[in-house]
């Protein structure tokens, strides 16, 4: 062998470069469903790229179809474009069945022991009638005719619809805004039995809190700040401004967010539409969505501490869970609030 064969790279064969022989020439399993090829369970994947890709602007033998416009006219079922897409968010409705088949045990938390659980907050609510709408913002949708145009909250590991942590902290924190501000609060309610309700009533505080107290409050629950004081308890004040320093990580509060709970046979999903009307004189623009169902278990995951005021008064943790759940309950979350989607039961 001469020195030029000696030190070249061995090249790949077909076996070391596909793997096992024949593999690359394995048929593909797929799932067939009104017409609509799958593959994947995860509502997430199916939701905002295999719907596209492997159902719609495939063919048959798997080629990408790049003229767009001739989509309709390559069926030889002649189904419309239109229909395939109902057919594929029938399908995903029907998916949500399946619940309990969906990778539950991936959830972080259910990979904590019992132990690691201490430090959690938990409570279970259903949504009421019509439903929850989480995550139409995020972009999603073509220009097609039947597609869903709203996007939708899920998990991107077990494809579980979820309410993400920053939201459900601002949920909460502009209640409570609103609490620690009763004259706003009687502007913009219309139910009169919520507008005697004050911060104190939710957060079952046998005192009544200052305005002093009321200002610091927004701080310490969601900005993770604290009053400074001097070593004889005084505020510190600097240029004019009382000084505030972050409270320590391991002692703020966490709001982690919330997960549908599936239950076989129970679809958890549901589609709704909406009807904006650009002018007085012009056609409804409807545009079709993807929400929970009625009826469906959410679970809500905290670490709550106990926060001390610089008055000395205390908000136990237990306090808060209480109030976060019964302003879920009393105001909702998510979008479409102000028509019933949201509350909590």
């Amino acid at each position: 062998m001469n020195n030029e064969n000696k030190n070249r790279a061995p090249q790949p064969t077909k076996q070391n470069a596909k793997g096992k022989s024949g593999e690359q020439n394995r048929p593909v399993q797929i799932k067939r469903t009104n017409n609509v090829i799958y593959e994947s369970q995860n509502l997430d994947y199916r939701f905002n790229k295999e719907l596209y890709y492997r159902a719609i602007f495939k063919s048959e033998d798997g080629q990408r179809i790049e003229n767009y416009s001739r989509l309709e006219q390559r069926d030889k079922d002649g189904e419309t474009l239109k229909k395939k897409f109902d057919h594929a968010y029938d399908d995903m409705v029907e998916l949500s069945k399946k619940g309990k088949e969906m990778n539950l045990d991936l959830l972080w938390l259910n990979q904590l022991n019992e132990e690691e659980k201490l430090g959690f907050q938990c409570f279970k609510l259903k949504t009421g009638y019509p439903g929850l709408a989480i995550g139409l913002g995020n972009p999603h949708g073509t220009a097609f005719k039947g597609d869903i145009q709203l996007g939708m909250s899920f998990d991107y590991v077990t494809g579980i619809p979820f309410i993400s942590g920053s939201s459900l902290k601002g949920a909460i924190r502009s209640v409570i805004e609103k609490l620690l501000s009763q004259d706003e609060m009687e502007k913009t309610s219309q139910d009169k039995d919520i507008q005697q309700i004050t911060f104190e009533d939710y957060f079952r505080l046998e005192d009544d809190l200052s305005s002093e107290d009321k200002k610091e409050i927004l701080d310490v629950l969601f900005e993770g700040k604290q009053i400074e004081k001097d070593a004889q308890g005084i505020k510190r004040v600097q240029d004019g401004e009382v000084v505030k320093v972050e409270i320590p990580m391991g002692k703020r509060d966490v709001f982690y967010g919330a997960m549908v709970v599936p239950q076989n046979q129970k679809p958890f999903l549901k589609q709704d539409f909406l009807a904006p009307h650009p002018s007085k004189i012009q056609s409804p623009n409807v545009l079709k969505f993807l929400a929970i169902a009625p009826e469906t278990e959410i679970e809500f995951f905290f670490s709550l501490k106990d926060s001390i005021l610089s008055s000395g008064k205390k908000i136990a943790a237990e306090s808060k869970k209480v109030a976060y759940k019964k302003i879920l309950e009393d105001f909702g979350v998510g979008a479409k609030t102000n028509v019933g989607y949201g509350i909590m039961e």
